[in-house]
């Protein structure tokens, strides 16, 4: 029954410019009708339009910003690997991990360690000096950079300074050798 008042609402619009004169009341139910299928076609969105799906790494660049000064690279993983708001709100110049570009695809994390490990030293030697990640960072294959790549956090523990270590987030700053 719906789409067939949707078929004659549309029906309606199609043939309301066909007379020589619009009279007020048609073009008012014009109006409505148009009203009405937005409003109707927001609803089922609302949820999406609504849910926080970024502030963990809006958060992370807010803390970057903190730490960071002007002049300073950062590194960052926002909750869905490749996004760069992360590094939007850090306010500072810098790369999303894993870099991509290329061939190469933002939003999948390399396979091993060693490899996150030699991309990590290759921004190191870029000038990076803060890197962070949203603990609930995740790649399109829907695995967790803490959990897959834990082997990175492992060789930040040894070779850089932990400053922030939340529920949300890690924060380095990245020594120099």
């Amino acid at each position: 029954p719906l789409a067939m008042f949707c078929g004659r609402g549309a029906l309606v619009l199609a043939t309301l410019g066909t007379g020589p004169v619009l009279a007020p009341a048609v073009m008012l139910r014009s109006v409505f009708i148009a009203a009405l299928a937005l409003t109707l076609s927001t609803f089922p969105l609302l949820k999406t339009m609504k849910a926080p799906i970024a502030m963990n790494g809006k958060l992370l660049g807010e803390q970057l910003a903190r730490v960071a000064q002007p002049g300073e690279l950062v590194v960052a993983i926002a909750p869905e690997a490749g996004d760069p708001v992360a590094v939007y709100y850090s306010r500072a110049r810098g790369w999303v991990f894993p870099p991509g570009g290329g061939d190469v695809e933002w939003s999948k994390f390399v396979e091993d360690d060693a490899t996150a490990i030699a991309q990590l030293e290759d921004l190191r030697a870029q000038g990076a000096d803060y890197f962070g990640t949203a603990k609930n960072a995740a790649d399109k294959q829907d695995r967790q950079f803490m959990k897959h790549h834990d082997g990175v956090i492992d060789h930040l523990d040894k070779t850089a300074t932990k400053l922030v270590d939340s529920d949300t987030m890690l924060v380095y700053r990245i020594t120099r050798p």
